[in-house]
């Protein structure tokens, strides 16, 4: 029922990325609005970065690339890769330890354009330059620090300070002084192989304050209730898009780093990918993102991480989404309420049966906790699957008698087309579960078997539901006697993530034929589990994905395969064959 707040909030950060980038570059084609000052004037560029995107060095690279086809069980491809290097000269004149990427900055004044400049580390210039004209490229020497790049898209200016290149198509933006690219990009490259990192807090507070103004002018304009729009639907929808607008407008305002990276780990054999997000410091996005390890899941002793895959989340609801989701519920009861009865009553659900009040006013109580805590997991195998999940509710009961009204009425209704339903099915712990029996459900039958059908019940304290044949019930009673059981009090407990998803790759082999060897070879020697999670930090909080090393086998025999047929294109277009170990061609 509720969406992760913490996942709400990547969503609105992801958007404002692509939107932020998209707007701030929008001022590159203005016009300059000091059109007063000189022609010549200086390009001043704001000291802190908006963006920097580093890559740890060559050699890390190109370790991490060489273990992904060892892995494979293809070494051959990272030697033609390695012997294609030759025709950039080795990179040579490159220093390939340290790291290289480059900045974004904002310049000075009324017109914040953005302005890329380059770093690159330098061994020796002389041959770096000789490299660089493999291409059809020339280079000319301006004077003991200053280069300029000529080449067929265009020309580059080059500055050599402190060991680096760094490099921009304007001479004068290289006058500013820049930051140390092997220690700017330090807090990147100790923990990424390649990073990328998004300075809001750099961003001046005018733009912010444009940028903002734009997104709540149109956002006020989509929040008009629509002709002959439901008075529910329209609640719904205005909940939505303010709560998105709140969330950016905190963002903006609170966020002071977005950081996001890759990193293989030859000496692990994993990779991982990360979403950093870091708030200022005391800020109220600060405390919110400080509570999420708030509460142990209340589900933790069901919890399988062999199982095909789990979801786990326990986190908080913090106030603008409490609002967020009371308006949702109040939306939601407003439109049942249209659908039973044919119109709507404003203001509020009274117009709705008791059991359907009670469960509406549940829900709301729920909310008004401030915590989410629930639970997902699959069992058995492909073509017998079974789901099991709970949501943790104040008053569950009431939950439940308004689910069993509205089952009543659905099963009453022929124009409403549901599969076959029985009520008090099933039992367990003096709880009654309903069952509904899926209709059409051909698709769904290849992952679950043929009797696929709903569970779906609540005490007091959980809404669950179970989805599959008869197994699904019979794991729900298993694990509703679980949660039951006394737990000791000096049990041992392990901190688990607040919000987890584990996926276990190797158990839904058979779903999917296509490439089903290639990913059974993969996974002959296990390393198939994907975690994703999302835990606190010192300054906000981390969104991070884990692959073993089944799936870096995965990753490295997928590419191997691609590489094959472009080899095996070239020789039937007569073509050149496909680069051998050893730089020769393959006929």
């Amino acid at each position: 029922m509720f969406a992760s707040s913490a996942s709400e909030r990547l969503y609105r950060l992801l958007r404002l990325f692509v939107i932020g980038m998209a707007f701030l570059g929008g001022f590159s084609v203005m016009p300059v609005l000091a059109q007063d000052e000189a022609d010549d004037a200086p390009v001043e560029l704001m000291k802190k970065p908006i963006a920097t995107i580093a890559v740890g060095s060559v050699e890390r690279l190109k370790t991490d690339i060489k273990h992904i086809f060892d892995v494979a069980g293809r070494p051959e491809i990272y030697e033609a890769l390695e012997n294609s290097l030759k025709n950039v000269g080795d990179l040579k004149g490159m220093e390939q330890t340290k790291p290289f990427g480059a900045m974004v900055f904002l310049r000075a004044g009324m017109s914040p354009i953005p302005t890329v400049v380059g770093f690159a580390p330098v061994e020796k210039i002389e041959d770096l330059t000789k490299t660089v004209e493999i291409g059809p490229v020339v280079t000319k020497k301006i004077d003991d620090t200053h280069y300029e790049i000529i080449g067929m898209r265009g020309e580059f200016q080059v500055l050599l300070k402190n060991g680096y290149a760094f490099i921009a198509t304007d001479s004068e933006v290289l006058e500013n002084d820049f930051p140390d690219p092997a220690r700017s990009a330090k807090a990147l490259t100790s923990k990424f192989d390649i990073g990328v990192t998004l300075n809001l807090d750099s961003i001046p507070r005018l733009t912010r304050d444009l940028f903002m103004g734009f997104v709540k002018s149109q956002a006020n304009a989509d929040m008009q209730q629509r002709d002959d729009e439901p008075d529910g639907v329209y609640k719904m929808r205005r909940a939505s898009s303010e709560n998105t607008l709140v969330g950016l407008t905190q963002v903006m305002n609170e966020l002071e780093r977005l950081t996001i990276g890759i990193d293989a780990d030859a000496e692990k054999s994993e990779i991982a990918f990360e979403i950093v997000m870091d708030a200022q410091e005391d800020s109220k996005l600060a405390k919110e993102m400080k509570r999420i390890n708030s509460k142990r899941s209340y589900y933790e002793t069901l919890l399988n991480e062999d199982a095909p895959m789990t979801f786990s989340a326990s986190l908080p609801i913090v106030e603008k989404d409490k609002k967020f989701w009371t308006d949702m519920i109040d939306g939601g009861a407003l439109t049942l309420q249209a659908e039973l009865f044919g119109d709507e009553v404003s203001g509020d659900d009274g117009a709705l049966p008791p059991a359907l009040t009670n469960m509406f006013d549940a829900l709301r109580d729920t909310v008004e906790e401030g915590h989410t805590n629930m639970f997902m997991q699959f069992y058995g195998e492909p073509g017998a699957f079974s789901i099991v999940g709970g949501l943790k509710l104040v008053g569950g009961k009431a939950v439940g008698g308004g689910i069993k009204d509205l089952l009543e009425r659905l099963a009453a209704d022929i124009d409403v087309e549901v599969g076959s339903v029985e009520l008090d099915a099933e039992s367990h712990n003096d709880i009654s579960f309903h069952h509904i029996a899926a209709k059409d459900a051909d698709e769904a039958e290849r992952v679950f078997g043929d009797q696929l059908g709903v569970y779906i019940g609540a005490d007091n304290r959980t809404l669950w539901f179970a989805i599959g044949g008869d197994a699904a019930f019979e794991k729900t009673t298993e694990l509703m006697d679980i949660l039951a059981e006394p737990k000791p009090a000096n049990r041992k407990r392990t901190r688990r993530a607040p919000f987890q998803m584990i996926f276990n790759i190797s158990q839904w082999l058979g779903l999917d034929e296509d490439g089903e060897g290639m990913v059974l070879d993969a996974f002959e020697d296990g390393g198939d589990r994907v975690t994703v999670d999302i835990r606190t930090t010192d300054d906000g909080m981390r969104i991070r994905a884990q692959a073993e090393e089944g799936v870096v086998r995965l990753l490295g025999m997928g590419i191997g395969r691609r590489f094959d047929r472009r080899g095996e294109r070239r020789n039937r277009g007569g073509g050149r064959g496909r680069p051998g170990a050893d730089g020769s061609e393959r006929n």
